[in-house]
């Protein structure tokens, strides 16, 4: 057995990094900080996808025959964000793909690079000791990310007087791009982004649903992506501040999670930022299978 190293290629490896993650996230206690659709969308829209992420390829070879299948994938997120997706039966190769990685940083970059960061789940014990080897030094919690079994019973819906929810259509795509902006701070979410990811795998248009006052204004809303692996994703959820603290969010929540039960899935996942009012909801729903994903960080002299 060999392993070598290539680079990504969008229109034959796709299907098979996806693979890749479904099947070790969903391995008994095994876990990723990226899962198919999380993947898909971020390489979707970087057009230098090719070589921001790179494929570490086990061959095996039997009789005359040979077969491959991926053990690691590095990602770098410009311009100094590094993400080391690994086989758990692979994870000495970390040493190599931070190394990699970081050189390939360092060469691409227009401006001094001044620092490099990284993220690893909280526990990963033998992951941080090679962070540290590198020079690496914890410095915060980027996110929380909770699991949740599609077996579990869900809850009714319940909604105050004065809204419904549906489907977020076409005649309310401004709406909902102006929401996005609105909810997160920043103006990325564009017509020609959202048109995009409509054609992409994971995307349902049942699944993109909207919370709205009696004059249909869109105050709430939630998508949940889920391809052909089966790994149900919950991005992105908000609602609008004036309209907060009102059971908006978890009555969309219990709607989306319902008609996704529909396609099968697997397990549901949710990854957002580390507060307690986002860990009440999701508990509440039933992901109470949570992780702690660290940002650590490596300054360069």
């Amino acid at each position: 057995m060999a392993i070598r190293i290539r680079s990504y290629n969008h229109s034959i490896d796709l299907s098979q990094v996806k693979q890749f993650l479904a099947a070790t996230f969903l391995r008994k206690n095994s876990f990723q900080l990226w899962i198919p659709t999380r993947f898909e969308n971020a390489v979707f829209f970087d057009i230098n996808r090719s070589k921001n992420v790179q494929l570490w390829v086990e061959t095996n070879k039997s009789d005359s025959k040979s077969s491959q299948h991926i053990v690691g994938v590095s990602i770098i997120d410009p311009p100094n964000q590094i993400y080391t997706l690994v086989h758990p039966g692979y994870k000495s190769l970390i040493d190599e793909m931070i190394c990699i990685a970081e050189n390939r940083i360092m060469d691409n970059s227009s401006h001094k690079v001044e620092r490099i960061v990284t993220y690893v789940a909280e526990n990963d014990t033998e992951h941080t000791n090679i962070l540290n080897k590198h020079g690496y030094d914890y410095h915060n919690i980027r996110e929380h990310v909770r699991c949740r079994s599609p077996h579990l019973s869900l809850p009714p819906t319940s909604l105050p007087q004065g809204f419904h929810i549906t489907s977020i259509g076409e005649d309310s795509y401004t709406q909902y791009m102006q929401s996005i902006e609105i909810v997160f701070g920043h103006k990325l979410f564009t017509s020609e982004v959202f048109a995009a990811m409509r054609t992409t795998h994971f995307y349902h248009s049942d699944l993109l649903l909207g919370v709205f006052t009696q004059n249909d204004t869109l105050v709430s809303f939630a998508m949940i992506r889920i391809d052909e692996n089966k790994i149900a994703e919950l991005e992105p959820v908000g609602t609008l501040p004036a309209f907060r603290r009102k059971g908006l969010a978890k009555a969309v929540l219990i709607e989306a999670l319902y008609r996704t039960l529909a396609y099968n899935p697997r397990a549901f996942y949710v990854g957002g930022a580390p507060t307690s009012e986002a860990d009440r909801l999701y508990t509440s729903l039933g992901f109470t299978d949570k992780k702690i994903i660290q940002r650590w960080i490596k300054e360069i002299n």
